[in-house]
């Protein structure tokens, strides 16, 4: 199966035997709903490539020089290329998650979507989670900054003798800090579908699936007196969540 079909049936068992599916009133849904598992497979195509290539590159030889058979050659196994290359490849697919994620987040704020009111705002001149969608695009767009290759930014060293250099220890930085600003996204996601769910009184029409994530994001958030607590306790359980569909 690959990442596509296997997004397709992840979102297909998640709202299984859920009443809260609505097929009408619109022709069709935005790209960000109806086009996940085409946008999220290729996305884990591309993380899943980078993991493989970078696991085989770290269990090559990377000495210099090498010695065979009592002698010693100068070879170029240590060069980062092989890294470089991967690594920047999943920060330009985890911004196009970021991108996703912040497009749900506002979908989930229209009135047409939520069917509960715009912003979940509960009266006038509130503004209900609108900042959580300015957050939100805000992380996109630092992911899209990250997302510049670094392998492609070269500066020669050693006296030309060094020419062709990877950078790969950038990309590989700019990597973590890309990874902590999705991770706030996905929390930021998750606070805000919890939110939708408890305004359409919580999650009992949900399917199975989404009702035990439900349960755990709902433990995550009580009793945090602020959106920002409540984002960071869900930060510190998304591994329990990615445990659900692993």
């Amino acid at each position: 199966m690959n990442d596509g079909l296997l997004v397709l049936w992840l979102t297909w068992y998640m709202v299984k035997g859920s009443s809260l599916v609505n097929m009408s009133g619109r022709l069709q849904d935005p790209y960000s709903i109806r086009c996940i598992p085409q946008v999220v497979g290729s996305i884990l195509d591309s993380v899943n490539w980078a993991i493989e290539t970078v696991t085989d590159e770290a269990n090559s030889v990377s000495d210099n020089p090498i010695i065979l058979g009592g002698g010693a050659s100068s070879t170029c196994f240590f060069h980062g290329q092989y890294i470089a290359l991967p690594v920047d490849l999943a920060r330009v697919a985890l911004s196009v998650l970021g991108n996703l994620i912040e497009r749900l987040i506002m979908q989930l704020m229209r009135k047409e979507i939520n069917n509960v009111g715009n912003y979940l705002a509960n009266g006038p001149w509130r503004v209900g989670l609108m900042l959580t969608q300015y957050t939100a695009a805000s992380l996109a767009g630092r992911l899209r900054e990250l997302a510049s290759p670094s392998t492609v930014h070269n500066i020669p060293t050693s006296g030309l003798q060094e020419d062709v250099n990877s950078m790969s220890a950038n990309s590989a930085i700019k990597l973590h800090e890309a990874n902590q600003a999705l991770s706030m996204l996905v929390a930021l996601l998750a606070y805000v579908s919890h939110a939708v769910l408890n305004a359409k009184g919580e999650c009992g029409g949900c399917g199975e699936l989404t009702r035990t994530v439900y349960r755990l994001i709902d433990g995550a958030v009580a009793g945090k007196p602020t959106i920002n607590d409540a984002v960071g306790s869900i930060m510190g359980r998304l591994s329990e969540v990615a445990s659900l569909v692993q």
